[in-house]
């Protein structure tokens, strides 16, 4: 008999899901994003973005001034968080925690960056698609290289030194 896998996400299957107006109106007061590091034309940010044509991937961050933005394709996270904690740049990132023994937290995150977990559901959107009931997981902000800001974020906790480099 096969085995079935459970399947916890209810929502359409897409990497194209985007942080809701209102937390990432709250985080660019406090950082001030000049750019989203994941983006498409209809879900970006701010105006200087990477895509998947122009692949943040294959760039070198360096020449990017001031914070940025992650909100990573599911698909492609550890790949970003592998690239987001070998970067020099301040990077405030937004990722699900409800798994947080995987490689990309424990390789990628965690002995690299501040988490912030939120104490309330992320409900993600797409474009021109209806309203979701909220991510079935619990998220976190992850804060590279910045300790700015840190009294003024979404309510939630604030796990500092969770693993030593």
């Amino acid at each position: 008999m096969k085995s079935k896998q459970l399947d916890l996400y209810k929502g359409k299957r897409s990497d194209e899901w985007q942080t809701p107006n209102f937390l990432w109106e709250w985080l660019d007061c406090i950082y001030r994003f000049q750019f989203d590091l994941a983006a498409s034309q209809t879900n970006k940010k701010v105006d200087n973005y990477f895509s998947k044509k122009n692949n943040a991937l294959i760039h070198n961050w360096s020449f990017i001034q001031g914070y940025s933005w992650l909100n990573p394709p599911f698909s492609l996270a550890e790949e970003f968080f592998k690239k987001a904690s070998e970067s020099k740049n301040p990077i405030v990132a937004i990722y699900k925690c409800s798994n947080m023994e995987t490689k990309t937290w424990q390789k990628y995150i965690l002995p690299h960056a501040l988490i912030h977990v939120l104490d309330k559901r992320v409900n993600y959107e797409i474009p021109n698609e209806p309203e979701q009931n909220g991510a079935p997981f619990a998220s976190a902000l992850i804060l590279y290289r910045i300790k700015k800001g840190l009294n003024q974020l979404p309510s939630g906790i604030t796990l500092k030194c969770l693993k030593s480099n």
